[in-house]
């Protein structure tokens, strides 16, 4: 018996060896694939775990999806309003229905509950911009209010101010939007003692490490000094942008965990409901551009800062959601019909570990 460079025993008469099956098999499913008749894994399109949370603008009921590459999950919130994250994606606050005339009561809680109610007469609150489980809110609605913080079960910091919308927070101190015609900001620094009042709508700390201000928050036309956009640190006058463009109008900003690359939403046209988030390196530098970002802002990091998850919305106006991939700076796009186009994304989160 002569065996030559294969052992594979010959076919029969009429038969294709297995391995030329495997070959056409292959090539037929690439083609397929690439007219779109088979579709991808949806681990390749789904490679993080992500949570939404929003209301259908026509039941206004408040609402928590789970996407992941298994499938879609909902669960209802108990009337939740206003709903965001914090850092992790572990912890989910909002404001619930209240007697009160002023304001609705402040609730913490794991998104599947159950929420802990921690005071009435809130209008509006803000997660740590860096630090997860940590919150903090103005209380009473009215001329004056309280500063507090909540972080992780425990209440600090009781500082009366005068009144507002809390907006931003973080190491650097407290930002409470003063609500009317022309947007201003009044400024407290981390022990709550009030800092300086700007004129402008805060987006939060971009690639510098400073706090970025718009004219007025997007949609409004009146601008400042002929600009759109302008930043701000405690030590000194407002500046230009130097990593902005002309009409770029930045709403919000969040950071990587790493600090390794940032996520900044620019405004879009209220008509359409779209934006654009610009993917910037700490000098400000762009990397990557997603188009057709959902407003409000809806974006989050993965925790190791990998993927970033935008939530977005495709030509016909349904609901998706976009992961950059920063390793290969690439972005996959993930369809999830199981979301009706009606529901307006409050917040998105990646509550993993990767």
């Amino acid at each position: 018996i002569v065996v030559g460079a294969s052992d594979e025993m010959p076919a029969p008469p009429g038969k294709r060896p297995p391995a030329v099956l495997f070959g056409v098999v292959v090539l037929v499913l690439g083609l397929l694939w690439g007219l779109g008749k088979v579709a991808p894994e949806a681990e390749d399109l789904v490679p993080v775990t992500v949570r939404l949370v929003g209301s259908s603008a026509v039941e206004v009921e408040p609402r928590l999806y789970e996407v992941s590459a298994s499938g879609v999950s909902e669960t209802r919130l108990p009337d939740l309003m206003k709903a965001q994250f914090d850092r992790s994606g572990r912890l989910l606050a909002g404001i619930a229905p209240s007697e009160a005339a002023r304001g609705g009561i402040l609730s913490v809680g794991p998104p599947e509950g159950p929420f802990e109610p921690l005071t009435d007469g809130v209008r509006s609150f803000a997660w740590h911009d860096r630090r997860p489980g940590s919150l903090a809110y103005v209380s009473p609605w009215g001329p004056v209010g309280l500063l507090n913080t909540w972080e992780e079960g425990v209440r600090s910091r009781e500082r009366a101010i005068e009144g507002g919308l809390m907006h931003r927070f973080g190491d650097w101190g407290y930002a409470v939007t003063q609500p009317g015609p022309i947007r201003r900001a009044d400024l407290y620094d981390a022990s709550g003692r009030f800092d300086q009042r700007v004129t402008g709508y805060s987006a939060g700390i971009g690639p510098g490490d400073y706090l970025v201000f718009t004219a007025q928050a997007p949609g409004r036309s009146l601008e400042r000094a002929g600009t759109e956009a302008f930043g701000y640190t405690p030590e000194g006058e407002p500046f230009d942008v130097p990593w902005l463009q002309e009409g770029q109008l930045p709403y919000a900003i969040e950071a990587a965990p790493d600090g390794r690359r940032y996520a900044v939403h620019l405004g879009g046209a209220y008509e359409t409901g779209l934006g654009e988030v610009l993917v910037t390196r700490p000098d400000g530098s762009i990397e990557a551009k997603i188009p057709r970002a959902a407003i409000p802002a809806a974006s989050a990091w993965s925790r190791n800062g990998r993927y970033l998850a935008v939530a977005r919305r495709d030509p016909a106006g349904e609901l998706e959601i976009g992961f950059y991939d920063l390793e290969n700076q690439t972005l996959d796009v993930a369809p999830v019909p199981e979301i009706p186009s009606s529901v307006v994304v409050w917040d998105i989160a990646v509550p993993g570990s990767d």
